[in-house]
């Protein structure tokens, strides 16, 4: 039987283990990601062989999501299944990938109806994309980091003791500027980033910011999920300021980011500015999410 406990910081040594050995590419299963939206998504995790099983509640529904290495899917299924029912909940699994939804259907045929979740699908770069931004694709990207460099006094640092603090303030200040935009969800992801910001090294973020004449213009930070992929959960930028946004992703990539192959920039959560702003990065892959709902 499973026993779901709220994440804790110690949690983060086992999770990682399993992931490592999963080789997930999905940044929902994070722990870092987890742990920030934990209260936000009344989150709970559970461990079950050499899977991690992650339960939230919105609006009064259980969701799942799982990362498994090897075989074992169909007794998670199981397990899950079982969960759900001794809280007359409809089990309804989310952020499967590809491969998870074909052992599903071959395993479990006809017992859950499976749809793709565009909005949820990651998107995926070439790092070495995102730090030269060479060729024709990326003029538009290059023009307006050069009118950025040659309009302003700038400097990037990385994210640290001295300069957290500043990180906190220039987020809030963000969050008033765009409080017309759906302030329920800013509240939900004010929270988060406070609780990522407050946990920073405990979390194993890395992060990096810009300053334009000393004062903070946009600022990033995110986890490693594999040795060779990088997640970025958070970017704010001045919207004002022409060239923030390029520049910081551009920056980040540059001075934290080399040793990775990939970077995972998250989902586009079906916001159509946010997936054409993803796309003219041009990804390498999005890695594909699906919705399964048990049958009664």
């Amino acid at each position: 039987m499973l026993e779901f406990k709220i994440p804790e910081l110690s949690d983060k040594i086992w999770v990682d283990e399993i992931l490592s050995k999963t080789k997930c590419k999905n940044c929902d299963l994070c722990f870092g990601n987890i742990y920030i939206w934990a209260s936000v998504y009344n989150t709970r995790i559970a461990r079950f062989n050499d899977s991690l099983i992650i339960r939230s509640k919105v609006d009064g529904e259980y969701t799942y999501t799982f990362s498994y290495a090897g075989n074992g899917i169909v007794d998670i299924v199981n397990e899950l299944l079982e969960n759900a029912n001794k809280h007359n909940q409809i089990l309804q699994i989310y952020s499967l990938s590809c491969e998870e939804k074909e052992v599903i259907e071959k395993e479990l045929p006809g017992k859950f109806d499976i749809s793709e979740m565009r909005d949820f699908a990651d998107y995926v770069y070439n790092t070495d994309n995102l730090i030269n931004l060479a060729g024709r694709k990326y003029h538009q990207k290059r023009n307006h980091i050069s009118y950025f460099k040659n309009s302003h006094e700038w400097s990037y640092e990385t994210i640290n003791d001295s300069n957290i603090e500043e990180c906190r303030l220039f987020n809030k200040q963000w969050e008033r500027h765009n409080s017309n935009k759906n302030p329920d969800e800013l509240e939900k992801e004010d929270y988060a980033i406070q609780i990522a910001l407050d946990n920073f090294k405990e979390l194993g973020f890395v992060g990096g910011l810009l300053k334009v004449d000393g004062k903070i213009e946009a600022y990033t930070l995110g986890e490693p999920l594999s040795s060779d992929m990088f997640c970025t959960h958070i970017e704010k930028a001045n919207a004002d300021m022409r060239g923030a946004y390029p520049m910081i992703n551009q920056q980040f990539a540059v001075n934290e980011l080399s040793g990775y192959k990939y970077i995972n920039r998250e989902e586009d959560t079906g916001s159509e500015g946010l997936r054409q702003a993803k796309l003219t990065y041009h990804p390498a892959f999005l890695i594909e999410s699906y919705y399964a709902r048990y049958k009664k």
